[in-house]
């Protein structure tokens, strides 16, 4: 097992990616390590806990089969953990078949959320499910909107456009009452220029009031929708339009579906492992108050409802898979996983806003009713 750097890293990226959120090992801090027999891992250590950010890449390309032989990273995990400091061991946001994989060297798998997926060959909303989307494209369009495909190169190098990016992007922070700088949510529109695409919305050739960053998963021919931000005062129905017109611009090129993200703490579930050996019962029974306490700080309703409004095809799980280490001593499972929690709330890095956090809770209730059915400012669609 050796260390490596980023440009080993990115290098791989653009062949061997295929979880939607595999670019974020290019923009947040990682120490990377590659195995003896080419697997590449992305590790940061926090609270005593060895946290590994998604799945490993192959040390070959899993396309055009899209096939994924796990058993050939059997070797490479065990050298992982002989190479890690001791302490817990947890994979974050991974898929399904990997979460299997991984029971069968002693991980408790935690269903944590699920990621819409749509198909770029039938995305166009139809019936009474789409209607409120075609209606609030219509009326974007009606008062003027307009969506422009941007070179992020451009963009960066032209810098009164910049300026009004970066604006944009720091009013959206400023709504959250806890931003999340770190780990798999850490954002830089300007890493990684030369493969991602910008979509930005105008209304008649005035400022900017939506910015849609999408990011290529390898040679996946599919795409995530990493950031849609929009403005305080952007025209109702933007959020729409530049989600449709962005997927259709990526169809025209050739893609065939985009993820429009993570919505984590949706769903909590442990169904995967067969074996109660290593469940964290005590944990898992506070699961639901602590995903309640969580979703304070996000619109997890509202992110739901704004994808429900596309034409979604199929909504992927996503998994916590922690490997606890053997204590003897009562609930050190539990223990452990309350560990890994707090592991990966460090490891986002979270700062609250107290600006913004008083400015919520005397806010009138009945606003948080009125805006339910809408796009929320500035959505992050992943973490």
């Amino acid at each position: 097992m050796k260390k490596i750097g980023l440009d080993r890293v990115e290098e791989r990226l653009t062949e061997s990616a295929f979880n939607s959120s595999h670019s974020v090992w290019a923009i947040s801090h990682f120490h990377y390590y590659e195995s003896t027999t080419g697997w590449i891992f992305a590790v940061v250590r926090k609270f005593g806990v060895n946290l590994i950010a998604l799945e490993p890449l192959p040390p070959f390309s899993p396309f055009p089969k899209n096939e994924m032989n796990w058993d050939s990273c059997q070797d490479a995990l065990y050298e992982l953990q002989q190479h890690l400091p001791k302490g817990p061991m947890a994979f974050v946001s991974i898929g399904e078949s990997f979460a299997q994989f991984l029971t069968h060297f002693g991980f408790y798998n935690l269903q944590f959320g699920t990621e819409p997926w749509v198909e770029l060959n039938d995305f166009a909303p139809r019936g009474n499910k789409g209607k409120g989307v075609r209606a609030a494209k219509n009326q974007a369009v009606r008062l003027g909107v307009e969506i422009e495909s941007c070179s992020l190169n451009r963009l960066y190098h032209t810098p009164h456009l910049k300026a009004e990016i970066e604006e944009i992007r720091k009013k959206f922070h400023e709504k959250s009452s806890v931003q999340l700088r770190g780990f798999l949510l850490k954002t830089d529109p300007w890493k990684l220029r030369d493969l991602r695409r910008c979509f930005v919305a105008r209304n008649q050739n005035g400022p900017i009031e939506g910015v849609l960053i999408a990011t290529p998963i390898g040679k996946t021919q599919s795409w995530y929708f990493e950031d849609l931000w929009l403005t305080p005062h952007t025209t109702r129905g933007t959020g729409e339009l530049l989600t449709l017109e962005a997927m259709q611009a990526l169809a025209d090129q050739g893609a065939k579906r985009v993820s429009l993200g993570l919505i984590p703490l949706t769903t909590i579930n442990a169904s995967l492992n067969e074996k109660r050996q290593g469940r964290p019962s005590v944990f898992l029974s506070t699961c639901d108050k602590i995903a309640g306490a969580l979703k304070y700080f996000y619109n997890a309703d509202g992110l739901i409802l704004f994808r429900k409004r596309f034409n979604v095809q199929s909504w992927k799980s996503s998994y916590l898979s922690v490997k606890t280490e053997k204590k003897f001593w009562p609930f050190s499972c539990s223990l452990q996983w309350a560990q890994v929690l707090i592991a990966i709330i460090l490891a986002h890095e979270p700062q609250i806003i107290w600006k913004t956090l008083r400015g919520k809770n005397s806010a009138p209730k009945q606003r948080v009713v009125m805006e339910s059915e809408s796009l929320p400012e500035g959505d992050r669609l992943a973490i």
